[in-house]
Order: C-alpha cells, then structure tokens, then sequence
C-alpha cells in the first residue's frame, strides 16, 4: 500500500502541475477537470489508507462505500482530456528528482565501508542510460543525479539519524564515506568515468526543449527547488556535525566532511542565469551581503560560507570548552569579611582553583590540536587566517565567566576584603590566563569584540595582595634587618675573604625570597616587578641611610681643610707657567722700588712666620704647625667609627651593588622568556621597561649616591686624619739640635703613633739625620695602603683610588706650598725628587692592583677588545683613573721644578699668590684703611701670636684612646690591622 500511495502522490503533484501549465496558457475550463482529478486522487488514498484497494464494495463494511474501479475510470477519462494535443504528459522535473532520489538508493549499501554496493556502477548505467532519457519533460541534470546519490548514501550513513542528535549521543561519521561522498560532488562525471560505466555524458544529458514547451527558466528554477528540498537531511545533518566537529567527526574525516559541505552548498546555489533573471527583493539585503554580492555576484553567497564557517569554528571550540569548564561553574562562595570562613575554605577553594587552572591548560592545548589537526583543512577553505582568531575568541568567552564568578562569589579576594592575598592555586591561574591572552593577541578575531584581557580582571585585586605582602615583608622583617649598633653590625663576615657584615647578606636573602615567593607560585613576572621594584626601593633607600651617615657626605665637608686644599692646587695648576713673582715684570730698578716699598710698609714678615723653632715664649717647637693649623680639626663624631667599621660598611655597599646585578639579570631574563617576541603584551613592555630604567637608576643612585660618597670619605680620612700627624706635623719638619732655647727636648712631646715610625735618613748633607721625608711615610705604610685597596669592593675600587692617589698627591704640594711661604723648605728641597717618585710608585702599585681585580671580575666573550666587567667597570675605567692621577703628578712635577729653579723669596710670594693670601692681605688693607699694624690671619703667610704649644688633636688623641689605639686620630686602633703601621 505504501508505494500505491506514494504513486498516487506522485500523480496528484503532476496534476497540479498541469493545472499551473493551463493556468498560464489562460485555459480556464480546466480548472474543473482538475478539481475532478484531484478529488478522484484523495478517494483511491483514502482506499489505500483503510487497505480496501482491489476490495469489492460490501455494504455491511463500516468503511466509505467507494467503488474503486468505478475511480479509476473515471480519473483515467479527465487525464485523458488534460492531455497535450502533441506530445507526452512526462513528469515534471521535481518528481523526476522524487524518482529517481527512490532509485538511487539501489546503490547504496549501509554495511559497506563507503556505503556504495557492489552493483552501484550496474544501477549508475541502468538508470543514467534506460530511464533518465523518458522521465520527465527535461531531463534532470548530471550534478542532480550526483546529489541525490549523495543524499542516498548519507541516507545509509546515519541508519539510527545519529546527526540529527544531540552531540552527547552522536556518533563519528567515517571518513571514506564521507570521502566518497565529497568525490560524487565535486565531480560526478569524473567519478563516472573512473567507475567505467557505459554512459556517454554528452549525449545523454544534453539539454532538449521542453516537450510541452515550458519555460527553460521554470525548468532550472524547479531542479533547484528539488536539489534543496532533496538534500536537506544531508545538509542539516552535515551542519549538525560541523557545529561539534571535535566530537563527530575525527581528524582525517575532518577535510572530507568540509569539503562535501561546500560543495552541497555550491550546488544549492542560483547560477548566473537565475540570478540574471530573478527581479529584485523588496527588502534590501544587509550592507555587508550586498558588498559581497557586488564583487562576486552571488548575492552575499560567498560571504555566507564564510560566515558559517565561522560559525562551525566558534560552536565546536564552544562546546568542547564547555565541556572541560562544566565541573567549575559554580564556586563556593565567602565572605569577603570573613576571616574563619576564608580558613575554612582555604582545601576547597585551593581544589577549585587548581582545576580550573588545569582546565584552562588543557584548553590552551586544544589550540595546539586545531592548529595541527584541523588547520589545513580550514586553510584549503580560505579560512585558515581566522581559523586560530576564532578559536582562542571561543576559548576566552568560555573562560571568562568562570573567572568572574570567582570575583564576584569572594573565592578570589579583592582589594576590600579582610583577607587580601593571592589564594592558593591562583598563581598558575594567572599564568595560565595570561598565556590564553596572548594567543588571543597573537591570532586576532576576524570580527573583534571590545572585549578587556581575561587577567585584568583579577589584576587589580592581585597587585593589592603583592603591594600589601611587599609592605607587611618590609615592616616586620627587612626593616629590622640592620637595627643593631655600628660596633656589632658592622663586623666582617669571615675576614679576609667575606668582609661584608652578615646584615646585609640576611637582608638580600630576604629580599630574593620576596621575588621568589611569587614566582614560585606562577605568578606572571610582569604582575610581580611593579610592586616589587617599589619595596626594593625602600629597602635600598633605608640601606643606604644606614650604611652612609649624614656627616660623611661630601656636602657635609667633614675635612674643613679639603676645599683649602683643592683650591691651592687648582690655582697650582692654573699657575703652571705664571711669573715667579709679582716684580718679574717691573725690571732692576722696579724691583728696587718694590723692595723698599715692602720695607717701608713693614708688612708682617713673610718669613718671620715658623723661621726659628723656638716659640717667642722661649718653647722649643717639636712639630710643624701649617698656616691653616685651625682647619685640621674634626669634629669627634665625624671620626668616631674606625676605619675597619667604614670598610666593612664600604663592602656591604660593594655587595648591594653586586645583588643588585643578580636581581637585574633574573628579572629581565624572567621578563623575556615569559613574553611574546611577536606579539608582546603591554604589561611585559612596562614591566622590561621599569626592568630597564629603575633597577639601573637604583643601582646609580646607591653607587653615586652613596658608595662612591663613602668611598671619597674614607680616601679623605686616610689622608687627612689617619695620616695628619705624618704629613703635616713631621714632614720634612727639622727639630733644634743644638742646647739653649732653641734645641730641641731630650724626650720630644710627639705622639704614639709619630713615634712608632722609623723615620727616612736622607744621605745629603742638608736634609739631616732625623728630617721625615714622604719616601719614608709611604715605604712604611704602602703595605697598609695596598691592603686597604684590595679589600674594597671591586665597583668602588676607581672611586676610592683615584680619590686616594689625587689627594695624596694634592696633600703634599699643600705642605710644600705651606712650607715655601714660610721660607721653610730650603734643608728639605732635596727630598722632593724622591718623594715624587715614591709616589708614584705607589700610585702604579696601586693600579697595578685594580687592574688584577677588574681583570679577575672581567669576561671576554670576544677577546680582549670585547672585555666587559660584571660589575661595570672596564680596562677602560682603569685608563681613565690612571689618566687623572698622571694629571695630579704632572702638577706635583711642576712645583719640584719650580722650587729648585726660584729663589726663596720669589717661591714665598708664589707660594701666597697660589695659597690666595695677596689677594686676602689686599681685600684686608682696603678693608683697613692704611698701612698700619694690622693682625695676619690664618689665610696669609705671616704668623699671628697664638700659643702653638698645645695640639689641636689632643681631645681626638683621647677618643682614640677610648677605641684601644694609639695616637694619629684613631689610625692605630681602626685600621691597624689593614695597614701594618701604628703603635704597637
């Protein structure tokens, strides 16, 4: 019964058919015969339905008491007058396609791998050849039959609809049906011939006019309509596949799959003579469609499959991240303002977020498998730059509202709760999520959405937690790591290889285990270096108030007699080559005048001043005592710590450096192995950035800052306090011999440390026995030296010898200059040559020295010429400092010269012309009014009357001696053991 109904079906589709055809050709009278035909047509079915057909009429039969015979007389006799007057009533295209859909079918086979049976080529030639020329008014064309065929075998493909399913219960669809599939497409006439089939093409699906003279357009329009309707179980089911292609279809039946979805398409789609033909919609299609219909003509067809295949992208990626999240859709939810239940909480909340971690790894994996598996295929459909794009867009969207629930449930604590701090798990979060936003950086969505990173949604509550742990750290812990007293804080740590005190060391423990906490949890580097390079700077900034003490700075001027220094030497230097004297350019009798006018004023003499060494009080004088004695006094407290304490202090600097460059590497090697070289991130620009130009700021700002200022402090306590009693007190000082007022004591008043000193015996008969030569302060005390310069940090070690060797040098021309305008020096003139060249042996010692440190701390990845130091300092920073002391002893050279080519009267006029006491005494005459008595200042050459007998050092000389040392301001006691010397 179901094929007579399914006949019956078939004819009545073809009356109406034939009544549209009257219609149009204007035969109104048909319209009746048609009715009739159709309502003979709904009996026999009715007949079919109730299984009467061929049943005689019984009147005891509750049925309809049809005569079935009587029907088909009549309905015979109406198809007879709708006949044509030429020619045969065929079936019209649609039912040709319903047809021949029916018989396709004999080719199919559901247990067959590809679906096709062993008679599909017998079936293919027996219906192509026999029948397709006498069904239908025109015959169907090659790519319908291809489709239906398609149809079929998709048909016998999903026996149980399994497509039609949800993606939970469907099943893979294999991939050489769906092969075999796409090949009949793509190309029925190639598949035809590789099949071998007796079955001409061209002769067979040559186009004829229609037999009843219909319209061709009607014709092709009809074929369309029959290929959509036809295939829309194939279609559907293919959509449906597509949508979850990660579940349905596997990797190799992937492309198959795609490609017969294409094709189907191309295939649904008006050709250009219907496009041509069909008049214009009412409605105008979107701005985008009719853009695309312009360039391809397809009306937006194009644009279309593009946009699905966007689609299938987006729901399959969708679902399979769906399905990994599913498990963490709802967290637990706490109390911002509950600190038990936060505790409480603490397991589950850890499990949560481990595995939503885990989750969102696997689904950055899932982009590693598109990529790989299902890329190509995508890329042969011209969709293969959006095919990446669209997928870490799905992967976000699916992600992100995981991550907010866990703000907005209190799982993650924000910036207002009681508990702000990272919780457990959360870190691999994060760098999990920021992984997922640079794929999504790096591949771009096609159609962009405003949408915000998926980690700046917790990264305000994460730099809270990091700026608040970073501070907590700082005062409970860091801050009290250099609290103790100088004497037991700064001792060395194991002498004489580790001379950095422990406090330090403890404290850059602490501060490498702050940075290591947060990465160790995962936390992306970018987050971590904001607020850490913020606590880094306070704990430098309290370091280095401790380590430098404010009377130490420069600014400070702890030595009041170091700007006096410095400003003889440059006027030294800047008076090289002047004139011997102020009268060298008057002549003889110029000359003349000058004498007697001097003579006349009675100016305080030059030479009266340290001319005997006796005191006018009748006092034997047993030490030098310079013009500007007053300036050699030092406050206590500026001395107060021992050399060895600033040593100590000076190293721990070295070593903050030294950290400094460790924390600098690891961060910004973190940094760039943590970013995209592609497609960096805003955060690691900002975060390399502040890597870039903080830490080496810091690093400035503690080198300049303070190490180079404690650097220049104890160079100047060396040589201005450590060694004043040797330099300005016995230098080149002579002692009377002989008895009366101006011999010298059996037992002379000098201090401990003078007298531990064994003094230089120059061989000149002027120089004398016991005159102490800077030969012999230098031979005694080098070993001191040397030991000091190696035991100061590598990254200061220029600083500090270059402002050690400077004013050294600086120190003895001042003596020599004090000496030359007190007419003091003529005995002790031939020592000069000698001390200079003492020194500088000592100052070649003392580069020799540097240049073996910064060779040992030096790499040379390219040879020599590529040489650069670890700590920042090069073979050409050791040129350079080298270069600055040779400009010293080139003055020192100078003055020699000059005192062995003046007389003593022109070098004591150029002795105060270089001192400044001319233009003192002048600014004092204008000031006076008159060539009268006036009192001499310490800043001229001339002596005021002052008792020289007490020291100015003796209340130092008592602080010394509280510290366990001998005299000479603390050298003995502070840093004896450093140089050798001192009273033992």
């Amino acid at each position: 019964m179901a094929w007579i109904r399914r006949q019956l079906g078939i004819l009545r589709g073809s009356v109406q058919i034939r009544a549209h055809a009257l219609h149009r050709a204007e035969k109104f009278s048909a319209r009746a015969v048609c009715a009739a035909c159709l309502q003979s047509i709904r009996a026999l079915d009715e007949l079919a339905v109730h299984e009467l057909w061929g049943a005689a009429p019984d009147a005891v039969s509750a049925g309809p008491q049809i005569d079935g015979r009587r029907l088909l007389v009549d309905l015979l006799r109406d198809l007879d007058s709708l006949r044509p007057a030429s020619g045969h009533w065929c079936f019209h295209a649609i039912f040709a396609a319903k047809v021949f859909g029916q018989l396709w079918r004999a080719a199919t086979d559901e247990d067959s791998e590809d679906r096709l049976s062993l008679d599909a080529p017998v079936v293919a030639a027996a219906l192509l050849t026999g029948l397709h020329p006498h069904l239908g008014a025109v015959p169907l064309q090659l790519e319908t039959h291809g489709v239906l065929l398609a149809q079929q075998l998709f048909s016998a493909l999903c026996t149980g609809r399994c497509c039609g399913s949800t993606p939970e219960v469907g099943l893979q669809l294999p991939g050489v049906a769906l092969s075999t599939m796409a090949e009949i497409l793509k190309d029925f006439s190639k598949w035809l011939q590789q099949k071998e089939l007796p079955v001409n093409a061209a002769s067979v699906f040559a186009r004829r006019k229609s037999r009843e003279g219909g319209d061709a357009l009607d014709q092709e329009a009809a074929e369309l309509v029959a290929r959509r309707l036809l295939t829309v179980e194939m279609r559907d089911g293919l959509v449906q596949a597509l949508t979850n292609y990660r579940r349905h279809l596997e990797p190799e039946a992937f492309p198959a799959a795609l490609d017969l979805w294409s094709s189907c398409q191309d295939l649904m789609l008006r050709s250009e003579f219907l496009v041509q033909s069909t008049p214009p919609c009412a409605s105008s299609p979107p701005e985008e469609f009719a853009e695309a219909a312009v360039v391809d003509g397809g009306g937006g067809d194009s644009l279309f499959a593009q946009r699905m295949g966007h689609w299938f992208i987006f729901q399959s990626v969708s679902a399979s991240a769906e399905l990994a999240l599913h498990p963490y859709d709802t967290p637990a939810r706490v109390d911002k303002n509950d600190r038990d239940q936060w505790r409480r909480l603490g397991p589950r909340i850890k499990q949560h977020l481990d595995g939503l971690a885990k989750a969102v790894q696997s689904l950055l994996e899932e982009l590693q498998c598109e990529r790989s598996f299902y890329g190509p295929a995508w890329e042969k459909q011209g969709l293969g730059s959006a095919h990446l794009g669209i997928t870490a867009q799905a992967l976000c969207m699916a992600v992100r509202p995981r991550v907010e629930a866990l703000v907005e449930c209190g799982m993650w604590p924000t910036a207002e709760s009681v508990m702000v701090e990272i919780p457990a798990g959360g870190g691999r979060l994060l760098q999990n999520l920021e992984k997922l936003d640079r794929l999504a950086s790096r591949y771009p969505c096609p159609r962009q959405r405003p949408f915000a990173p998926l980690i700046d949604i917790i990264l305000p509550h994460v730099t809270a937690a990091l700026t608040g742990g970073f501070t907590t750290l700082d005062r409970d812990i860091t801050s009290h790591a250099l609290k103790g007293s100088d004497s037991v804080e700064f001792q060395p740590l194991r002498p004489p290889s580790l001379l950095y005190c422990e406090g330090i060391v403890t404290l850059w423990r602490f501060v490498h285990d702050a940075l290591d906490a947060p990465l160790s949890l995962g936390l992306p580097v970018d987050i971590v270096v904001a607020p850490f390079l913020e606590f880094l700077t306070r704990v430098l900034q309290r370091t280095q108030r401790r380590l430098l003490r404010p009377c130490e700075e420069q600014e400070q001027v702890p030595f009041k007699i170091v700007p006096k220094v410095l400003q003889a030497v440059a006027e030294l230097a800047k008076n090289e080559y002047g004139l011997d004297s102020d009268d060298d350019d008057l002549g003889d009798e110029g000359f003349a005048e000058g004498e007697a006018s001097r003579k006349k004023k009675k100016r305080p003499g030059i030479l009266k001043w340290g001319s005997s060494t006796k005191h006018t009080s009748g006092q034997v004088v047993t030490r030098n005592v310079i013009v500007e004695a007053r300036l050699l006094e030092v406050e206590p407290r500026v001395t107060a710590p021992p050399v060895s304490e600033i040593s100590v202090r000076l190293c721990s600097l070295g070593f903050c450096l030294g950290q400094l460059d460790d924390v600098y590497n690891k961060l910004f090697k973190a940094v760039n192995s943590g970013d995209d070289l592609d497609v960096p991130t805003l955060r690691h620009n900002d975060a390399r950035r502040a890597i870039c130009e903080e830490l080496p700021d810091l690093q400035d700002s503690m080198r300049h800052g303070c190490g180079d200022r404690l650097a220049r402090y104890l160079a100047h306590r060396v040589v201005y306090f450590e060694f004043r009693s040797e330099i300005f007190e016995r230098l080149y000082f002579f002692p009377a011999t002989g008895g009366g007022p101006g011999s010298a004591p059996s037992t002379p008043a000098v201090s401990d440390q003078a007298a531990s000193f064994s003094y230089f015996s120059d061989a000149s008969a002027e120089a004398g026995p016991t005159c102490v030569s800077l030969a012999a302060i230098l031979a005694r005390r080098q070993d001191g030296l040397l030991g000091l310069v190696y035991r100061t940090p590598v990254v200061l070690l220029v600083t500090f010898v270059v402002e050690l060797g400077q004013h050294l040098v600086y120190v003895w021309m001042y003596v020599v200059l004090d000496y030359l305008r007190r007419s003091k020096l003529d005995k002790a003139s031939a020592l000069l040559d000698g001390d200079l060249e003492a020194m500088k042996r000592l100052i070649a010692a003392m580069m020799q020295e540097v240049r073996r440190h910064v060779k040992a701390t030096t790499r040379t990845p390219g040879g020599p010429a590529a040489s650069k130091s670890l700590t920042g300092l090069s073979l050409g920073d050791c040129d350079d400092a080298e270069k600055r002391l040779q400009n010293a002893l080139k003055v020192a050279e100078g003055l020699t010269l000059k005192v062995h080519s003046g007389t003593t009267e022109e070098l004591a006029r150029y002795a105060h012309r270089v001192c400044g006491d001319v233009e003192a005494r002048e600014l004092r005459e204008a000031a006076g009014g008159g060539d009268g008595p006036q009192q001499p200042c310490a800043s001229r050459g001339a002596s005021p009357e002052v008792d020289r007998s007490p020291s100015p050092r003796g209340g130092e000389r008592a602080e010394a001696s509280k510290r366990g040392g001998g005299g000479g301001g603390g050298f003995g006691g502070g840093v004896g053991k450093i140089f050798g010397g001192g009273a033992s």
